[in-house]
This record gives C-alpha cells, structure tokens and sequence, in this order.
C-alpha cells in the first residue's frame, strides 16, 4: 500500500476517532458506543474500497471527497445527537423529526445545541477544511489493491464483518436509519390501522357545552399496587398521595385485562362497536375538546407504535424521549412544565394524555439520586442480594412515582378549574411477591401483574357540578378494557358508543366478568395468593 493511500484511510478515520473521544469525553459511555466506534471503522473501509476499482482519475478523487463527507456528516450526526439525548438515533427518532415544524426545529436547536456539540462541529469543520485542501497530498489515486478477485474478497469481508456486529448491536447510523425505515413502514400508523389517525375517526362532531374544564388522564406503567403505601403496603412508598387521601377517590379492585402495555391500552382507550371503531382521543374530539398527548416513551417499536396511533389524533403531541425503556434517563418530572404550558394554552375545554415511564423495568433508572430512600433489607418470602436489590429500587421508583403524580394534582390544584385527575397504570408487576420473578409478561402470569392503582381526583368546582351525576364508590370490581367508557364518563361525554354500565362512576354500573389469561375469571382466583395462574 502506497504512503499516500494510507495517508487518505487515516483521514477517513480521524472524524470516526473524533466523535468517539467527545462521546467518551462529554457523556456517559456505555459498551454500545464502542461497539459503534468499530462499526464506523468496517463502514468506512468498506466505502473506500470501490476507490481502487474507479478508472476514472477524476471519479476516483470525486468519490473518495464524497466518502469523507459522508463519514463526516455520519459522525457529526449520531455524536452530536449522542451527546444531546445521551441515546443512540433511532426509528422513534425518525417519527419525533417527521412530527416537528420549521419553527419547532428552530426552537430545538436554540434550546439543545450547547458548547459540546458547537465544539465537536467546529473541530469535524477543520478536520474537513483541512482534508479539501490538502486532498492532493496525501491522497494517490493509483490502484491500492491490484486484482479483482482480491478486491472482491476483502469487500465480502468487510461486509460479513459489518454484518455481524450490525445484527448484534445495530449501531451504526446508516443501518439505523434504514432498519428506521423498515419500523416505520411496518408499525406506524402511516400504513397500519389508519383509522385511528384521523382527528374525528368514525365520530361526527357535535355541538355540546362549552364550559371551561381540563380533564387530565395519566397512564402509568408497570406499577403494582402492591407496593403502595396509599393500599396498604408497609413502606411509605406514596407519602404525597396518602397525604391527601381525603381529596382522592382510591379504587381498590381494579385490574388490567393484560400484562403487557399495547394490549391493555388498546382495549382501554379504542371501542369496536356498532360499526364504529375508533378511539376515546376522537370521541372527545368530536365534542369540542382540545386534546393534547404529553409521552415520556418513544414513539416506534413493537410495544409503543400502537399507542402512538391513537395518539396521532391528539391537537398536540409531546414526546419527551426516543429512547427505549433500557435507555430512557428522562425523569418523568420533566412532564410537569408541558402539563402547566397546556393549562395557560387558548381553549375552554381541555383532555390530557400524560403517558409516564413509571415504575418500568430497569428501576433504577425510574428516579433521581435524591429518591434512593429504601436500602434495608425488605420483607419478601425470597432472599438474597439481587432479590433485595431489585425490590429496593422497584420501592423507591415507586416512591418517585408519588412525587410526580401529586405534582399534577397540586398544579391542577392552583388553577381552581373545573378539572379532575384519573391515574392508573397500564399493568402491574412482579417484584418477587408472589413467586421468583421480576417482570410482566402474560406467558408467566400472577395476579401483582394485573392488580393497578386507579386514583381520581376532583376539583371542587368538578364535584360541585357533578354531584349528581358520579357515583364514587372505592370498592367496585373493574377492569380498564372498559375505559373508554369510564373516560367518557369523566368528561361528560354521551355517544352511541359508550356504555354507562361500563363506567365506574355511572349509577348504572355493572359488575362484569373479568378475564386474564386466555379467560381465566380474575375473582375466582384472587382468593389464591401466592400461586402461578
């Protein structure tokens, strides 16, 4: 290999070795980056080796400027955006980009472009500026590999190589961006149930009062009653809620159809019924409700696209991270200040999504330093180091749960609006309550998985012009495949499609089966702790 030629494949390397040291340098590292920094390295040799097959002088010299800029726009890209969200660019990235505006693109570089990434694109700037200017010098256009069947060979190398880390980690931007592609064409709502995305759906909008109301849901996730304070459980794990126990309604018997979060929320928040299929978000649509949906979950992927599509119909969509569950760090607190923007927003009549990270898994990722209350020994039928461990983080995630949930209510509080607060969690989980396990997951069912919290808060103004119509009894059996109806209840909202002897809070409520696992009565078992169902 000529002098030169090495010359050029060290300066294609160097904006690959430059994003690295800022990644490593300015965030956190974790093993994904360097298996990154190496799938960068196979991309950008396997670029280059078509340079030696150009005949063409002056194609030679364009393609191998066109390999370093792209390696240089790749770099600037996943670095600038790694040091920004602290996460890897993704298909929930791509669905975040295709939802902003010029002007919030503006806004969002004005807010996130700090001096770490003005550093990092200022030094890729001069390592280009000086590549172009001193092209000639180290780059020789001759033949670097002399025989085809040898160019063939290290190319199939390079590409089984890329191939293999690829599929294990799947790293690299270009991969990323096509299998974002792919994700996007197979489960967003451009292409799959479309019906959902439309702002009315099947319903036709109704003229209907227009009293001034703000009606905020929130949607937990993987919370388990079971460690409570606010139902009973022997750490203070919800010190906030019980504190104002006497302003909340707490459902003591409500379960979740499913273990696992799409099959839940899509039978608690869309209806199939007298040929109408659509969700609760158009229904209150139609009737003159400004809806809004504030996310701390990403927006693609097999758990989360669903969601996201009836979220579409929603006035205004927030998402606060396109991160998976593994390596979301965005505490769910952050919600707060979009939660008091859409209260100073224009409109009289208003309904909230607030979907939360909650208490998933991995838990010690669900609070801040400052939560890390629990660290003794806790009670549990099974033991050891990585049971206690795993209980203790799960509590204080719970307990940080508390903080953020009570601090909606406490901003609704200050409003003195016609407004109420319905929390509930989209599951439950086993954190080794009833049998050696940590998770949810329908394959391997226990009755912590299906057991939620379901606590409403009210207004004054709320009960006062509502007292006749709520019937607030803490101890009705109910299960959240029927809340679409519950939530049109709440918000006073009457339909063809809605059912009040579905509603928790309707004096015509009634006591329906509740099936969990392909059919199982959930009250002929509940008697049965400490099982496998």
């Amino acid at each position: 290999m000529k002098t030169k030629n090495a010359h050029f494949y060290i300066a294609i390397l160097l904006p690959i070795l430059t994003g690295f040291i800022f990644e490593i340098g300015y965030s956190h590292i974790y093993v994904e980056r360097f298996y990154n920094f190496l799938e960068n390295i196979l991309f950008a040799f396997i670029l280059s080796i078509p340079i030696s097959g150009i005949a063409s002088q002056k194609f030679r010299f364009l393609y191998a400027k066109f390999v370093f800029l792209g390696i240089v726009f790749m770099v600037s890209f996943e670095t600038g955006y790694y040091l920004i969200f602290n996460s890897k660019f993704n298909a929930s990235s791509v669905f975040v980009f295709m939802q902003t505006n010029t002007q919030e693109a503006k806004e969002f570089l004005d807010f996130y472009i700090d001096a770490r990434v003005m550093f990092l694109l200022t030094v890729l700037m001069g390592i280009t500026v000086f590549f172009f200017f001193s092209f000639k010098r180290f780059f020789n256009p001759t033949t670097i590999i002399k025989t085809k069947r040898n160019r063939i060979f290290l190319f199939l190398g390079l590409s089984v190589g890329l191939m293999l880390v690829s599929y294990t980690r799947r790293e690299n931007l270009p991969f990323i961006v096509a299998k974002a592609v792919y994700d996007l064409k197979r489960d967003s709502f451009y292409d799959n149930d479309n019906y959902f995305q439309d702002r009315l759906g099947p319903f036709s909008a109704t003229a209907t009062e227009n009293s001034k109301k703000i009606i905020t849901i929130v949607i937990g996730e993987s919370t388990s009653r079971r460690h409570m304070q606010l139902y009973g459980y022997y750490r203070k794990t919800t010190p906030r809620l019980s504190a104002m126990k006497d302003d909340l309604v707490v459902y003591n018997d409500v379960i979740s159809p499913n273990a696992l979060t799409v099959e839940t929320l899509k039978k608690a928040l869309t209806i199939d019924v007298d040929d109408k299929k659509g969700s609760i978000v158009q229904l209150l649509n139609s009737r003159g409700f400004k809806t809004y949906w504030i996310s701390n979950q990403n927006p693609i992927g097999v758990f989360e696209s669903f969601v996201s599509k009836v979220a579409k119909a929603c006035d205004k969509q927030e998402y606060l991270t396109t991160s998976t569950y593994m390596d979301n760090k965005i505490f769910d607190e952050k919600i707060l200040s979009y939660l008091e923007n859409v209260m100073a927003d224009e409109g009289d009549k208003k309904v909230v999504f607030i979907h939360l990270q909650g208490t998933h898994f991995n838990y010690k990722y669900r609070f801040p330093k400052a939560f890390e209350h629990f660290n003794t020994e806790p009670k549990s039928v099974f033991s050891g180091k990585e049971v206690n461990s795993t209980i203790n983080n799960y509590d204080n995630a719970v307990l940080y749960n508390d903080y953020v949930v009570s601090s909606f209510i406490e901003a609704l509080k200050k409003q003195e609006l016609n407004s109420a607060l319905l929390y509930f969690s989209d599951h439950g989980e086993e954190v080794y309550d009833t049998m050696d396990f940590v998770g949810h997951t329908d394959d391997v069912g226990s009755l912590p998985m299906f057991e939620i919290p379901f606590v409403l808060w009210q207004s004054q103004t709320f009960k006062n012009l509502n007292h006749d119509s709520f019937v607030r009894n803490s101890d009705r059996p109910y299960q959240t495949n029927a809340l679409y109806h519950s939530i049109a209840h709440l918000c006073q909202v009457t339909d063809t499609s809605v059912n009040l002897e579905k509603s928790i809070f309707s004096e015509t409520f009634k006591k329906a089966r509740r099936n969990i696992l392909n059919g199982k009565n959930y009250d002929s078992l509940v008697q049965k702790a400490n099982i496998k169902l």
